[in-house]
């Protein structure tokens, strides 16, 4: 018997992120029949969400393998300090520049996307 180095796979970040949108848009519409404030709130803090994980995902799977686990943890560092501060600007931008009628469901909508975001990871992970 050969001895073979493990592999793990990356995981499927293009799929999460695809359905993750997915979800996004349909209870965005599902939000506009209801109220068009709270649909645009839903998008832009969904998008708040999204786009600076997909730079904290970029940015942690640049580097694989046991020999390069230094540049592995600075490459996760560096991602989650992008991740945050981007998230920050966001918000930032967001309420300077949008009326935002009601702050609480800005805020409660993130925490909705981070949740929904972590159901869609364990679905598609155990696929």
């Amino acid at each position: 018997m050969q001895d073979r180095p493990a592999t793990l796979k990356s995981p499927p970040v293009k799929a999460i992120a695809l359905w993750q949108s997915l979800f996004v848009m349909v209870i965005a519409v599902a939000f506009w029949q209801w109220h068009s404030e709270v649909a645009k709130a839903w998008l832009y803090v969904s998008f708040i969400f999204l786009i600076p994980q997909a730079l904290f995902v970029r940015q942690s799977y640049k580097y694989t393998g046991a020999a390069k686990t230094q540049q592995i943890v600075a490459a996760m560092y560096k991602g989650q300090f992008i991740k945050v501060a981007l998230t920050f600007l966001m918000f930032a931008i967001i309420f300077k520049t949008v009326k935002v009628a009601l702050p609480g469901l800005v805020f409660a909508s993130y925490g909705v996307s981070a949740l929904l975001h972590f159901l869609i990871s364990v679905k598609v992970l155990k696929q």
